[in-house]
């Protein structure tokens, strides 16, 4: 393998571990209020964060509002043990919910250290000006 093919390798490496990075890295969890029964009567988010009164925390998926608990859809995830399962949560056990949203400043802070890293990367990387071989 030519060393001009094994550095666009290492490229396309960084640069896919950098976009997976970004996708998680610009967004945070923020809490929504004034209650977690208001917010989903206005709101459909995908996914919400629960935090009880005991400071447990529970993941909800696809969650609704039905009576005075709030459900959602727990587990399904990758390994075979990890069934999804509908859950309940009554609302008199939720000390605060959150949903994942933009966070401008992370985002603005990951691209500066993403520019910094491919300048620091590409200057340790030249080897001086290209010149085709005759």
């Amino acid at each position: 393998m030519t060393r001009r093919r094994r550095r666009a390798r290492r490229w396309r490496r960084i640069v896919a571990s950098l976009i997976a990075i970004c996708g998680a890295a610009c967004t945070s969890w923020n809490k929504v209020g004034p209650t977690p029964a208001g917010y989903l009567e206005t709101h459909r988010p995908e996914k919400v964060r629960l935090t009880r009164l005991d400071s447990s925390r529970i993941d909800l998926r696809a969650p609704r509002l039905r009576g005075d608990s709030v459900l959602g859809i727990v587990g399904g995830g990758l390994a075979v043990t990890d069934t999804a399962r509908q859950v309940a949560v009554p609302l008199h056990d939720v000390y605060f919910m959150e949903v994942r949203q933009f966070s401008p400043g992370k985002t603005m802070l990951l691209s500066l250290a993403v520019i910094a890293s491919l300048c620091v990367i590409g200057c340790s990387n030249s080897s001086g000006p290209y010149l085709p071989v005759k």
